[in-house]
């Protein structure tokens, strides 16, 4: 096993512990207190397998026959107190615990050290590789080190997360790895950023509109919405239940930054009526018909969009409070380990992924972008998509 540190107290795990020997700790751990001291229960949960990673060790447990709920192994407070007993012992002072509930057992995760705190720059695009828009998209890394790829077509995508969290990092990653698709004229880019321009300024080259102003904003999603009855009434008249992407009738895309601000931006009520309406016909028809929706958000409140609902999968980076993490997420997944407010500062791009049709709840971090990378890449798309 490769070599595992603190930042201080430097106590090092060697290549050549056993997966027994890093057993022996938490054993060490619990034999020096009580269960019930750590974790005050009324009688001891029942270890049903130990799992050695590269980053630590993954513990399932079983909660005591007494015990009236598995999420109880999984309380901010057990994790807590189970955290702070491995830190002393071990001495690894930068150990982390985080558990999820499967059924009637807990999984508890011990890391030693975090696989996600150093960033990962994004991959140079090679445009001579055929990407399919179809599949899902490599965007970053996950705990485990393998990749962390979103699906995007026949989805409507929710990206959550406090001022600074990184949802930049997500947006870019994901266009640099569709670029190929964009530049082959696959994929159609609709880009909505109220907030001057700060932000899709720089990648311009990607879309194929995009608007700065409410009323642009109003007049793109309303042609989405209007445009979605022709194709439908194409793919019927040709027998076709899916819609396939190609040059003719590409995916189209749209991706809004800050989708509070298509409320609180509207002019008046009866523009913020008249969005919110054909935002609603974009996700409740717009999958079927090749139409696919990644909406940024900073407040998980529903009044901030009140389309929230329709979104089929949810992507929630830092967020500032344990109640925004509810909020977003529901208590269940967080209670299943996607606490969002436990990510640090210091690792932006960092989140779970939460698909809604599935509840399959993954831990990654963003692809590093840097505003080179996005310049050049969307100079060599626009370069060879034909503008409309």
């Amino acid at each position: 096993m490769e070599q595992l540190r603190a930042s201080s107290g430097q106590r090092v795990v060697a290549e050549d512990e056993s997966a027994a020997g890093l057993f022996d700790w938490l054993t060490v751990v619990l034999g020096f207190r009580r269960w019930s001291d750590t974790i005050k229960y009324y009688d001891s949960p029942r270890i049903l397998k130990r799992q050695v990673t590269r980053h630590g060790l993954v513990l399932t447990v079983l909660r005591g026959e007494r015990a009236k709920t598995s999420v109880d192994l999984a309380a901010d407070d057990v994790l807590r107190r189970l955290e702070q007993a491995a830190r002393e012992i071990t001495g690894f002072y930068q150990l982390m615990v985080s558990a999820r509930v499967s059924g009637a057992k807990t999984v508890w995760n011990f890391v030693f050290r975090d696989s996600l705190a150093v960033p990962t720059p994004v991959p140079a695009v090679d445009f001579s590789r055929r990407v399919d828009p179809e599949q899902p998209v490599v965007i970053g890394v996950k705990d485990s080190g393998e990749s962390f790829s979103l699906q995007v077509a026949g989805r409507h995508t929710l990206l959550v997360g406090a001022s600074g969290s990184g949802k930049g990092s997500v947006l870019w990653s994901l266009l640099l790895g569709l670029a190929p698709a964009i530049r082959a004229g696959l994929v159609r880019l609709h880009g909505v950023d109220l907030k001057g321009g700060v932000e899709f300024s720089l990648g311009a080259g990607f879309f194929h509109e995009v608007a700065y102003t409410y009323e642009d904003a109003k007049k793109m999603i309303r042609q989405l919405s209007d445009g979605l009855d022709d194709r439908l009434d194409s793919m019927r008249e040709s027998g076709v239940r899916k819609h396939v992407p190609t040059v003719e009738a590409p995916l189209e895309l749209l991706i809004v930054d800050e989708a509070a601000s298509l409320t609180y931006l509207a002019p008046d009520t009866k523009s913020a009526k008249e969005v919110d309406a054909a935002l609603k016909r974009v996700l409740s028809t717009g999958r079927a018909a090749g139409v696919s929706v990644v909406a940024a958000l900073q407040d998980p409140r529903k009044e901030a969009l009140a389309t929230r609902d329709l979104f089929t999968q949810i992507v929630a980076l830092r967020l500032r409070s344990q109640d925004d993490a509810k909020l977003a997420l529901g208590s269940a997944l967080h209670e299943a380990g996607a606490r969002c407010e436990q990510i640090a500062q210091s690792q932006p791009g960092t989140g779970f992924s939460i698909d809604a049709e599935t509840a399959e709840i993954q831990r990654f971090r963003a692809y590093w972008v840097s505003d080179e990378a996005v310049r050049e890449v969307a100079a060599r798309v626009q370069g060879g998509v034909e503008r409309v």
